[in-house]
């Protein structure tokens, strides 16, 4: 499929490919990773940007201990350069006005494509970079870095 421009081509895409979505009205909802304990992503359209914005939450701000905070945020940082084309990003108020405490914002591997001429392969092609992008996650957690 070419030209993809709907979050309903999108989940069709998904399907298609094995896995399980959820459709709301603002995006689309799909589980990654284990069966017991899968991260959710989200995939969404940012009509001013033109583009696919797919969100996948690891994490809260409120998991990573006080005194390990700036350590965490480093780590998540240097790391980056290891998971293109995703990056760890942290949703605060500024995106999201509605997340007025800082505990409970989410920790988020995020990517983003250009719509025009998005074809269904570069869809498949992110979700299999966030699956190698989510091998980092229990590394992470193991070294306590997020608690």
């Amino acid at each position: 499929m070419k030209n993809i421009s709907s979050l309903e081509q999108i989940e069709e895409i998904l399907e298609s490919a094995g896995y399980e979505t959820i459709r709301t009205k603002d995006g689309v909802i799909m589980k990654i990773g284990g069966k017991s304990v899968p991260f959710t992503s989200v995939f969404t359209i940012d009509e001013e940007q033109n583009q696919v914005i797919i969100n996948c939450q690891i994490a809260m701000m409120g998991d990573i201990k006080e005194d390990e905070m700036s350590n965490v945020l480093f780590t998540l940082l240097d790391y980056n350069t290891m998971i293109r084309p995703y990056a760890f990003a942290v949703i605060s108020a500024t995106e999201d006005p509605g997340l007025d405490d800082e505990e409970k914002w989410p920790i988020v591997l995020t990517d983003s494509l250009p719509l025009g001429d998005l074809s269904s392969d570069e869809i498949i092609a992110s979700v299999e970079s966030l699956w190698s992008a989510l091998l980092v996650v229990p590394v992470l957690l193991k070294e306590s870095v997020i608690c």
